[in-house]
């Protein structure tokens, strides 16, 4: 065979290992890893016992007049909306129904484990309740994502989707948003054990983090306590309100 042919051949054998290695398929880099997947999500670790310090109760809580007339005002909207009520045509709850996914277009879940530890999530108003199932199965370990649960609010609703009256109901149409808190509730009772961690994927349970800490202000007020006030003196204005109008106050 002459030197021309011999190169030849070697130059088809080349080609015809190019073209095999072309076609093979690269080898899998792995599974889908839940905390890139499922991005971005936040898992909070158990809340501490410490507390803020609680600020100095305001002796003086007596209500302003202008604060009992804004307070009367609302009430006399509260009413007259409740007398209107079913006069509204379905047109107008319609338009209500669409303002109020324009105004939430996000809803927060954030699903409560046996011990304290909470899986949160922004998803789309318009979404199903079975998004929220399956965005949890996903974050679950290998071992227990084939074991069923149920995310349910206290005391007593449960939100399956094998119940027709939630799994045709948008996340708003449930009440969901803009955000709620929903307890998961394993089938299997050794999985919802308070002293031990979810059995979730480890690639997400790295991720947990702290509940950020209430600071304290310029003032040495923290802002929980500040809340807890105003509902006080608003409780004290309604209760004013309730004498004018010889109602029983509110305790």
């Amino acid at each position: 065979m002459s030197d021309a042919s011999k190169a030849t051949d070697a130059a088809g054998l080349i080609s015809q290992s190019q073209q095999a290695s072309s076609i093979i398929s690269p080898e899998p880099s792995g599974a889908t890893n839940p905390a890139i997947a499922q991005a971005p999500f936040k898992l909070w670790n158990p809340p501490t016992e410490a507390r803020p310090a609680v600020a100095p109760i305001l002796d003086d809580l007596e209500p302003t007049a202008a604060e009992v007339v804004a307070a009367y005002q609302a009430q006399a909207r509260r009413a007259e909306n409740l007398r209107n009520a079913p006069l509204l045509t379905q047109e107008m709850r319609d338009r209500q129904e669409q303002e109020k996914y324009k105004k939430w277009p996000n809803c927060t879940i954030r699903i409560r484990f046996h011990n304290q530890m909470q899986l949160e999530k922004a998803f789309p108003s318009t979404n199903k309740i079975k998004s929220v199932y399956a965005f949890v199965r996903e974050c679950l370990n290998e071992e227990t994502k084939a074991i069923k649960f149920v995310l349910y609010q206290p005391p007593a609703r449960e939100l399956k989707v094998s119940d027709t009256s939630v799994r045709d109901k948008t996340l708003m149409e449930l009440q969901l948003a803009p955000s709620s808190v929903l307890l998961l509730r394993f089938l299997s009772d050794e999985l919802n054990d308070r002293e031990k961690v979810p059995p979730l994927d480890q690639s997400v349970l790295a991720t947990a983090v702290d509940f950020p800490t209430v600071t304290p202000s310029a003032d040495g007020v923290s802002v929980a306590p500040v809340a807890s006030m105003a509902k006080q003196s608003n409780k004290a204005v309604e209760n004013k309100l309730a004498k004018l109008f010889k109602l029983q106050p509110r305790k």
